[in-house]
């Protein structure tokens, strides 16, 4: 069964720093097969899997990912799905933080539908 990974372009940086936004949702989406993977294994073993997943990923001024979590407002908890995502996370690369700050927190959005429904997802 093939399912829907919606990605929604609204994301919030927790922590300030100038970091390109653009370039974020570049790397993003250089890296949705990977995340449509994942969900494409969970829909094998829950055909009815379906949700919002809200990854916080921490970067470090190199571009390095320090730390993914999911933030406890997802709805898609299937631990199988939300482990390959952060293993996928894990390695991606970002480009070099610029000025001063040490370490850049973002908030990304993603939605899982087993059908083409459109969900329209909205930041809080």
């Amino acid at each position: 069964m093939k399912g829907r990974l919606l990605l929604c372009l609204l994301f919030s940086f927790v922590a300030s720093a100038e970091y390109d936004r653009e370039s974020f949702r570049q790397v993003v989406r250089k890296n949705m097969k990977d995340i449509s993977g994942c969900y494409e294994s969970g829909l094998k073993k829950n055909p009815n899997l379906e949700g919002r997943v809200v990854v916080e990923i921490e970067v470090i001024k190199d571009g390095t990912v320090r730390s993914v979590k999911a933030d406890p407002s997802g709805s898609l908890t299937e631990a199988m799905v939300l482990n390959c995502i952060f293993n996928s996370v894990k390695s991606w690369k970002f480009p070099y933080i610029k000025k001063d700050a040490e370490l850049v927190v973002v908030r990304y959005p993603f939605l899982f539908s087993r059908n083409n429904t459109v969900v329209i997802d909205k930041m809080d």
